[in-house]
């Protein structure tokens, strides 16, 4: 991520793609220390718990070009939403709503 521009609709675009079992693995170089530093920090208004996992290219040799090349491997999840179970519920209900006044 070179610009702290694209750190928004980066983050807005992976949180429209996932839902709560989605894990994103984000290996990313560190070209711009203030979009870095933003990606992290913003991550959590999206819903995003961040871990960074990079020590994982040790383990797999075939993944050495990660450590050659000073790359971070993130590793994204969307955080558990208490309200999340209710709030499929409401969104099941209005739809149903919705089919019951078109059948009359």
């Amino acid at each position: 991520i070179f610009s702290t521009k694209l750190v928004k609709p980066l983050l807005k675009t992976l949180r429209k793609m996932s839902h709560e079992r989605t894990n994103i693995y984000l290996c990313v170089q560190i070209r711009c220390a203030d979009s870095h530093s933003l990606l992290l920090k913003k991550a959590s208004k999206y819903d995003f718990e961040c871990v960074d996992c990079s020590d994982e290219f040790r383990i797999y040799p075939t993944c050495g070009f990660g450590i050659d090349l000073e790359c971070k491997l993130l590793h994204m999840t969307v955080k558990k939403n208490k309200n999340s179970s209710k709030r499929k519920k409401e969104k099941s209900d209005s739809k149903m709503n919705r089919k019951k006044s078109k059948t009359f």
